[in-house]
């Protein structure tokens, strides 16, 4: 339980660190714009009406970058809470569009060029970090359907094999398929648990519930007198194997998205 606490902890603290880092370059981003900005209005104060008119395009500009730039990042905020689907294409559009306005919207001399190429290589960054979290999400999702799939599987052949060991005369065997069904039946809750949180203090106790099913039915494997429960045995060990290796991919798709989310 102290490690599930602790677990916790590490994820309201991971969790405030992204909303952190979002809110600095949120800031950071505003402020580069707000620098070509004041170099385009100094740079144009002194050259008539035509290069003024220019000069409130700009500002004009800016402020839609601006507002497309922070729509974004307070979307992608939320994201990284619930990772909501229904918001992908909402940030991906946001930052598109101020891309897209910098790029053919603003008429700049080299000096303030170079800075507005700056503001576009950072959304070239973001935007691509952003499309790969995505991408990793999806895999995770993907694997907790295969998870779920193969607990289900796992459970019925773990109630068929009791009927074998009942055709086969060994019905007294039953009690470690009971035993194994109910710490299949808490490493479900607690895999429930961890894919909703992602919290990593569940991946340790996850784990060492996996080490007791496994143990748990091994004891079985000397005990079985004929060729047919030693081939369903085999078979279903097997498939407690790839619900381990799922299980393990979900882990390292979930870690996955830590660096990405920390180079934002």
């Amino acid at each position: 339980m102290r490690n599930l606490i602790i677990g916790g902890q590490k994820v309201f603290a991971k969790s405030l660190g992204y909303k952190l880092t979002f809110i600095i370059v949120i800031i950071l981003f505003i402020f580069g714009l707000n620098v070509i900005f004041n170099i385009v209005s100094l740079y144009n104060s002194n050259n008539g009406l035509e290069t003024y008119m220019t000069s409130s395009d700009n500002v004009i500009t800016l402020s839609e970058v601006e507002r497309y730039f922070f729509n974004a990042s307070l979307t992608m905020n939320s994201y990284l809470d619930t990772f909501d689907k229904s918001k992908e294409n909402e940030i991906v559009n946001n930052l598109e569009k101020a891309e897209r306005i910098l790029n053919e919207n603003i008429s700049l001399n080299s000096v303030q060029g170079n800075l507005r190429d700056k503001m576009i290589n950072k959304l070239d960054e973001i935007t691509l970090n952003f499309k790969n979290i995505v991408n990793l999400n999806e895999n995770k999702e993907n694997e907790i359907n295969s998870f779920n799939e193969l607990e289900i599987s796992i459970r019925n052949s773990l109630s068929e094999f009791k009927q074998l060991l009942e055709k086969n005369g060994q019905s007294r065997l039953n009690v470690y398929i009971n035993n194994a069904l109910s710490t299949l039946e808490e490493l479900k809750k607690y895999a429930d648990q961890y894919f909703y949180s992602n919290s990593s203090g569940y991946v340790d106790t996850i784990s060492a519930q996996f080490e007791d099913l496994f143990s748990r039915l091994l004891v079985l494997q000397s005990m079985l007198n004929s060729e047919e429960l030693k081939n369903a045995f085999a078979e279903l060990m097997e498939e407690l194997e790839s619900l381990k290796t799922t299980f393990n991919q979900i882990v390292e798709a979930i870690e996955s998205q830590d660096p990405i989310i920390q180079e934002m």
